[in-house]
């Protein structure tokens, strides 16, 4: 037996690979993941955006203003919370561009029939660039609040998850306004 070497591959390939293989063994499984679980995630990483953007020192009263935002009523549809979840994943991206961060070139797939799973998927590999974004700041871990980790959240729906990612990229885009930052 030989060993098949693969060349000129890309990020973008190997999560392309990944992509297809989560959503085909939660399809196998019958599992995929649900509203409370997806917002359960967008909460751990506006802990993460929070602290990044204190560390960076936007003001409170910025943050604060976006975090007391009264929740509107969304008539979304799934596939309308797919595109906006890649759209943070993208903002995030740009972030990163803007910090002089490498650039992984991945490009999110546009399945047939979007799920829960495509967008926990996305989630899933922002959470990781966001982590980057930690780590290039020499951010510490402690300063997370953990007992986000631990939180349950029921009954939630389409409209709270939209509202979340909504909130996500209003939260990074205080970073793109130098009237948001402290003198």
């Amino acid at each position: 037996p030989y060993k098949r070497i693969y060349i000129n591959k890309v990020p973008s390939d190997v999560y392309f690979n990944l992509w297809k293989i989560s959503n085909q063994l939660d399809t196998l499984l019958l599992q995929g993941y649900s509203y409370n679980e997806i917002y359960k995630l967008e909460k751990k990483l506006e802990a993460k955006i929070i602290v990044l953007l204190q560390t960076l020192h936007i003001k409170h009263s910025s943050i604060n203003k976006i975090l007391n935002q009264k929740e509107k009523n969304y008539n979304i549809s799934l596939d309308n919370l797919f595109n906006e979840t890649k759209s943070l994943f993208y903002l995030i991206r740009k972030t990163k561009q803007r910090m002089n961060m490498e650039i992984n070139n991945i490009i999110l797939p546009n399945p047939n029939k979007i799920t829960n799973n495509n967008i926990y998927n996305i989630l899933r590999i922002t959470n990781a660039s966001i982590n980057e974004i930690l780590i290039y700041k020499n951010i510490d871990d402690s300063k997370i609040p953990q007992n986000i980790y631990f939180i349950t959240y029921k009954h939630k729906t389409l409209n709270d998850i939209y509202y979340e990612i909504t909130k996500l990229k209003n939260l990074l885009k205080l970073l793109y306004e130098s009237k948001n930052y402290e003198n």
